[in-house]
């Protein structure tokens, strides 16, 4: 009788354990990723999404009449709301309501939708390759990837439609390897539910047509091909409608509110200059931009370039091996980019849905790397520099979460430095400073963006110089400003000798927080005020405060 191989039991039972280890490293760094700094902005709500969606939802009867978003995120911040408010007055023995609940619910609500989303793209990952180290490097990733931790820290649609568009993805590579009119159904209510988080998710249903078109051309020789088609679209469409009417019942009750509020979303997608907010995409390119966006600050320039190269790996791999169900979810995610690529706006969060994509094939570019290197501890020492690399933007980013809000700090400042009484100037579409007026300080907000007007800009100018103070709390103004110089020459002109000192105003505090590095004596921080408006803005923008200069 044959001895067991004893070193081959144990190898395979470390690999085992390893495999068990690297998920719990990686989905607990995860969540301690997202979790930190959950309450970033201390109760004062600064994203402003977030507080507008936190604003219908406190009021019902609004809801009514908000088609911005869908339905789907209030609903469950409402629910979520309410059962978290109930649990807390049945253990306190009395009433309980706290408005600024609804933050930290809805936030916990998006870690929980993104943690989904990890969990989702492992298994698919598994799915499609039957590897267990391409998942785990895929997941470490996402895990990582700075732009999906930064919108967990946020109650805000895109979390949530990112966990629909890839669910979605699994049921149609489910539906490929067992096709079965239950996936159709799961598929329809997917569709549904997105379209009712936010209405540009109709753009999913291209999955399941590709799904049914690529069917329809493996099976046309059957004598039922056309017939089975048109009963799978019409099953899964069937779903999505009824699902999208059940779960936004408002639509139904409240039609032409409903189509205009879509109408404007359209027009806005398709010209930036529609809303003052959106005159910051003014001149940038398509395609590039968003690219450019998610390789310099989504994911940071290393890890970028490891995903993108993936991206290009996994396409040659799949037309080489002739890999059917990678081709499809080429195209699928292509398709996507290709329509929202080429939008007149381009908010990085309009491209979440494409960082598990991203994760999906870098992972499989690193493990193909990883494996082509023969010594063990030469293997061994690339793993770890590998993960180092994934993971050190991330740990630079989590650290503005750490520090104070430069916006708060700021406030906190301005009470306790600035005479009572000042009168401080702000700009309109920005949060205005201080948060709290303990000094009687007279706030006069100014509109910049009338500032295309001469004499509308004459008044803006002596506001302005008139003031004790000058504050400007984000970039979110003049970076727009400076986009379009030839609407705004006259502020852009303003701008650019403010920051040259060449104005009678002069800067006497600035407030930033910055992504970083620390170790013992060493510092090393990103500017990162170059990138796009809404990667800073909100949770650490750059605050600046101006004042009279001193007669010498």
């Amino acid at each position: 009788m044959q001895r067991p191989q004893h070193g081959s039991l144990k190898r395979r039972l470390n690999s085992r354990e390893w495999y068990q280890l690297a998920t719990v490293f990686v989905l607990g760094i995860a969540l301690l990723l997202r979790f930190t700094g959950i309450n970033w902005d201390g109760d004062f709500a600064l994203h402003p999404d977030e507080r507008r969606i936190v604003m219908e939802t406190d009021d019902f009867n609004r809801t009514t009449t908000f088609y911005n978003y869908g339905h789907v995120p209030i609903y469950l911040l409402k629910i979520s709301h309410a059962a978290l408010t109930q649990i807390l007055s049945m253990l306190t023995d009395s009433p309980v309501y706290d408005y600024h609940l609804y933050f930290l619910v809805g936030r916990m609500l998006s870690i929980c939708f993104d943690f989904a989303t990890l969990l989702v793209l492992m298994l698919l990952t598994r799915k499609i390759w039957a590897n267990r180290s391409i998942s785990i490097w895929a997941g470490l990733i996402y895990a990582t990837a700075v732009f999906p931790i930064q919108s967990a820290h946020f109650y805000t649609v895109d979390p949530q439609l990112n966990f629909w568009f890839l669910l979605l993805t699994y049921y149609l590579i489910s539906h490929w390897d067992n096709p079965s009119v239950k996936n159709y159904l799961c598929m329809g209510l997917i569709c549904g539910l997105t379209a009712a988080t936010k209405f540009t998710g109709v753009l999913l249903l291209l999955g399941p047509f590709l799904l049914v078109l690529s069917q329809f051309v493996r099976n046309r020789r059957q004598p039922r091909a056309l017939q089975q088609a048109i009963s799978s679209i019409l099953i899964f469409l069937l779903s999505a409608v009824i699902t999208f009417f059940i779960t936004q019942p408002y639509v139904l009750l409240n039609f032409p509110s409903f189509i205009t509020a879509i109408q404007n979303q359209l027009t806005m997608l398709n010209d930036a200059t529609y809303f003052p907010y959106t005159i910051q995409f003014v001149n940038t390119l398509p395609y590039l931009y968003p690219l450019t966006a998610i390789l310099r600050w989504g994911m940071g320039i290393p890890v970028g370039l490891i995903t993108f190269a993936g991206v290009v790996y996994v396409t040659v791999y799949a037309i080489i091996n002739k890999h059917a169900k990678l081709l499809f979810l080429l195209i699928f995610y292509l398709g996507y980019f290709a329509v929202i690529g080429q939008s007149a706006v381009k908010y990085m969060r309009y491209y979440l849905p494409l960082y598990p994509f991203l994760a999906f094939a870098g992972g499989f570019l690193v493990y193909q790397i990883v494996q082509r290197i023969q010594s063990s501890h030469l293997r061994l020492v690339l793993r770890l520099g590998l993960v180092g690399t994934i993971t050190v933007w991330a740990w630079m980013f989590i650290q503005i979460y750490l520090n104070p809000h430069p916006r708060i700090t700021a406030s906190d400042w301005i009470n306790q430095n600035l005479p009572a009484g000042s009168t401080i100037i702000t700009e309109y579409f920005d949060d205005t400073l201080p948060f709290i007026n303990e000094n009687n300080y007279h706030i006069q907000p100014v509109d910049m963006y009338l500032s295309d007007d001469p004499v509308q800009w004459q008044n803006i100018y002596a506001t302005i110089l008139n003031g004790d103070y000058y504050i400007i709390s984000s970039k979110r103004i003049y970076q727009s400003i400076r986009q379009w110089p030839a609407k705004y020459s006259a502020a852009g002109d303003f701008y650019q000798r403010l920051f040259n000192d060449q104005t009678s105003l002069e800067l006497i505090r600035e407030f930033t927080s910055f992504p970083r590095f620390e170790a013992l004596d060493f510092t090393y921080f990103v500017d990162d005020q170059n990138s796009p408006s809404s990667f800073t803005i909100y949770d650490h923008p750059k605050v600046l405060i101006y004042g009279r200069k001193m007669v010498k």
